[in-house]
C-alpha cells in the first residue's frame, strides 16, 4: 500500500488557500466538520470523498515508461477526474468522468458514464520506500510493477493507484485523500492486490498501508438486502512476477476477511504514518463488528438495511 514516504499529513488540514470540500455519491459536496481539524474534520464514510477521485485511463498507462507521482501526472494531463458516483443496478455503481476539453461551441462537454467494473483499484507494496519523498517510488528500477499493470489493464479500462491518484507533495490534500479511501475503493469493482512471487502475498499482508487499503475494501456498505457473504470474496491477489510460468487464472487468489491483520503489528517505513491510518482502522473495526453482530443474530431480517 502506497503513500510510503509521501508528504506527512498534519493537523493543518485547512491551510489557507486549500479548498477542503469534496464530493459524495450523487455529486453532492462533503463539507468538513465545523470546529474540527486534521482527520476529525473529514469523518470516514464509504459514500463521501473529501478529495477528488482521479482515474488513469488504460491507454495512458500503455504509453508510460515510468509511474509518475500525482502532481506530475496532473501536470502531464494523465488523470481523469470523477464528477460523481451513483448506485447502479444490483451492486454496481455508475461513474461519471469529467471531459477535459470543450465542444466546438466552446462549452464544457458533459461528463461521460463508465461502470465501476471498468475500474481497477491497485493496492501494492512500495518497492522503493524512502523517508525522502523525492527518492521514494512504488516500483523498482526495472519497472516490474508497471509491466505487471500493463499486463492486466486493457486500453479501455481505468486504474486507481495511490502514487498517481493521491497527492504526494501536499500534506493537507493528502490527508483528505486518505480519509476518502473507502469511497475510492467502493467506486472500483476490481480491487487488485499486486504481489510478486512466492513470498509476495505475505510481504503485502505485513505492510500497514496495504492492510489499510485491504480493510477499506472490506468495509460493508449500508444497503438494502445486504448479504455479508459478499464481503468474503471481494478483491483478488494478482501475481505480477515475470517468468513464474503461471497462467492468467493461476495468478489469481481471492482476498478474504481472514487476510486482515492487526495493523499495529505491521510494518511502516515511517512509524508516524500510523496516526494517519488510525481513524480508518478504528472506523472499519466498528463497522465490521456491527455487521458481524448483526449477521450472527438469530432473528436478523436481511430485507432491512444493515445496521439501522
Amino acid at each position: 500500500g502506497g503513500h510510503e514516504s509521501s508528504a506527512h499529513a498534519t493537523a493543518a488540514g485547512e491551510e489557507k488557500g486549500d479548498d477542503p470540500t469534496g464530493t459524495d455519491e450523487g455529486g453532492g459536496v462533503a463539507e468538513p466538520e465545523p470546529g474540527l481539524s486534521g482527520a476529525a474534520a473529514f469523518p470516514l464514510n464509504p459514500k463521501k470523498c473529501y478529495f477528488p477521485m482521479y482515474l488513469v485511463p488504460g491507454n495512458v498507462v500503455a504509453k508510460l515508461s515510468r509511474l509518475p507521482h500525482h502532481e506530475e501526472a496532473l501536470r502531464q494531463g494523465y488523470l481523469l477526474e470523477v464528477d460523481r458516483v451513483e448506485e447502479g443496478m444490483y451492486s454496481n455503481k455508475r461513474i461519471w468522468v469529467k471531459h477535459k476539453g470543450r465542444g466546438a461551441d466552446g462549452k464544457k462537454m458533459p461528463s461521460r458514464e463508465i461502470s465501476d467494473t471498468m475500474v481497477y483499484f491497485f493496492s501494492h507494496r512500495w518497492m522503493t520506500p524512502n523517508l525522502d519523498p523525492s527518492l521514494a517510488h512504488p516500483d523498482d528500477e526495472a519497472n516490474t510493477k508497471l509491466r505487471g499493470i500493463k499486463s492486466i489493464l486493457s486500453p479501455k479500462k481505468y486504474m486507481w493507484i495511490d502514487f498517481m491518484c493521491i497527492p504526494q507533495r501536499d500534506p493537507p490534500s493528502q490527508l483528505r485523500a486518505i480519509q476518502s479511501l473507502p469511497f475510492y475503493v467502493h467506486a472500483s469493482a476490481r480491487f487488485t492486490a499486486l504481489v510478486s512471487g512466492e513470498g509476495g502475498k505475505e510481504e503485502y499482508l505485513q505492510r500497514a498501508w496495504c492492510q489499510a487499503e485491504l480493510i477499506a475494501s472490506k468495509i460493508p456498505l449500508r444497503m438494502p438486502r445486504w448479504h455479508p457473504a459478499w464481503l468474503h470474496t471481494r478483491g483478488m491477489f494478482r501475481d505480477i512476477s515475470s517468468g513464474s510460468g503461471l497462467g492468467k487464472e493461476a495468478r489469481l487468489e481471492p482476498i478474504r476477511l481472514g487476510h486482515i491483520r492487526d495493523v499495529s503489528t505491521c510494518r511502516l517505513t515511517d512509524p508516524r504514518d500510523f496516526e494517519k491510518l488510525r481513524p480508518l482502522i478504528e472506523f472499519a473495526a466498528r463497522e465490521l463488528g456491527e455487521m458481524a453482530a448483526w449477521d450472527a443474530s438469530p432473528d436478523r431480517d436481511k430485507t432491512r438495511v444493515f445496521g439501522r
